[in-house]
């Protein structure tokens, strides 16, 4: 063996060595999002054995075979090769013995963990998922039920149990390392235990200062922020533009209510020994309304900096909208108590949020492939043109049956521009009532 031979076979077997150390550090950590589950660094280890017996394997099987290509090439037609062995029990046992153990940590490892998914704890936090074309509904077990939203504590094993209301989905959170199909008419589970709360999910209410400030700061920096995942030019323009309106629109309205409410206030009653000033009057109209736009903005804000679920079934036209956040909140954290409304209006309203409408009807992206925006473009007075030809004037007693049968048989009647029937809703007819009742105070705006 030449000195220039030696020098490429041990190169390479340097090379091996230096890859198999280098395992250690984590070198294909930048392929993974943040670990935020129990299953997350398993999973990844399991990931990084393949791996790395895949670079190891390969770069060993390229060595040898350049190395012997050169060192045993015919340099004559004549040429016959140096050693007739046509058997070695040591060289088939090299080459069959490290792949079975190979092949047999993989197995190990991946069945460990398989049977770790597959087996949740006692006390796990329950969530009833139910997937439809395109969305998510989610039930916590105090009754709370949110679209498109999966609200969850840190540090302790949350169970979901899924079903379909139509096709195949499959709920995959890259962060926690979990996927699973959701099937319909049969239930599926996955587990997971996430690690990190939600950076701002929990975060106190400011009041005073700390509110002004957390008004002209925190909240200008968050509404100009994009949608973290969303890459459609004109959902980012519709959002945009609505966000970069909404602090100015916050001291407008709050300027022009306090302007009214100081009028009313000064024909209905007398005057205080102290009466407070316009300036005064304004300022506390302001700080109020800023106060309700911070205990709302506590929940948008812990969607923004939420983690992303994905279906990775392909599922229709509309699959790619199909995601939700992940909001993970401190140790303990438990849903606030559902209160359903008693006034017909506001209890449809209730009711249009809960049972997954939102998802459709209140969503620029929904709105870009031609589904009805029932809140930015009203509903009630429209001229509806349905893909048959018919046109339907959404109001009076024919606006009604038009709603109810659109609400319990969405496919009976499709609107001209849906790309696709809206899929079969769980609504009783009680619900449905309430919900037309609120659909009779948006009026309709135009397109």
């Amino acid at each position: 063996m030449t000195a220039k031979f030696k020098f490429i076979l041990y190169s390479g077997l340097l090379l091996v060595a230096s890859a198999g150390r280098s395992a250690l550090a984590g070198v294909f950590d930048f392929m993974y999002p943040r670990e935020e589950s129990n299953h997350a660094s398993h999973t990844d280890f399991t990931f990084d054995l393949i791996n790395w017996i895949t670079v190891v394997s390969f770069i060993g099987i390229i060595v040898v075979m350049v190395y012997f290509a050169v060192r045993y090439r015919r340099k004559d037609p004549h040429q016959r090769a140096e050693s007739q062995v046509s058997h070695s029990t040591s060289l088939e046992l090299v080459w069959s013995v490290p792949p079975i153990i190979a092949v047999a940590a993989i197995f190990w490892y991946g069945f460990s963990g398989f049977v770790e998914l597959r087996t949740p704890p006692a006390n796990c936090y329950t969530i009833n998922v139910e997937a439809y074309q395109f969305g998510w509904q989610f039930t916590h077990p105090n009754g709370l039920v949110e679209t498109n939203v999966l609200q969850v504590p840190a540090g302790e094993p949350v169970k979901l149990v899924m079903q379909s209301r139509d096709t195949i989905h499959s709920l995959y959170i890259p962060a926690f390392r979990v996927k699973q199909d959701v099937l319909r008419g049969r239930f599926s589970m996955l587990w997971f235990m996430p690690l990190h709360p939600t950076d701002g999910a929990d975060f106190d209410v400011p009041t005073g200062d700390k509110l002004d400030e957390f008004a002209r700061k925190e909240l200008a920096r968050q509404v100009e922020k994009e949608l973290v995942g969303n890459k459609q030019k004109v959902v980012e323009s519709v959002v945009n533009s609505e966000r970069d309106k909404r602090f100015d629109d916050l001291t407008k309205e709050a300027s022009e209510t306090a302007a009214k409410q100081f009028e009313e206030q000064s024909k209905a009653k007398p005057k205080p020994e102290k009466p407070l000033t316009k300036d005064e009057l304004q300022a506390a109209a302001l700080l109020k309304k800023k106060q309700g736009l911070a205990k709302d903005y506590q929940y948008f804000l812990a969607q923004e900096r939420g983690l992303i679920l994905f279906c990775a079934e392909l599922c229709g036209e509309g699959h790619s909208l199909m995601m939700a956040r992940v909001v993970v909140h401190t140790p303990g954290w438990r849903p606030p108590a559902v209160e359903i409304p008693t006034d017909p209006v506001e209890r449809g309203a209730f009711y249009f949020k809960t049972k997954g409408c939102i998802a459709c009807h209140d969503n620029a992206a929904m709105a870009a492939v031609g589904y009805p925006q029932m809140i930015t473009q009203g509903i009630w007075g429209k001229d509806e043109k349905l893909k048959d030809g018919r046109t339907i004037k959404i109001e009076g007693d024919e606006g009604v049956a038009y709603l109810h049968k659109s609400i319990m048989e969405p496919a009976a009647d499709v609107v001209a521009t849906a790309p696709i029937p809206m899929p079969q809703q769980q609504v009783t007819e009680d619900e449905a009532k309430y919900i037309i009742e609120y659909f009779k105070t948006l009026k309709f705006k135009g397109n």
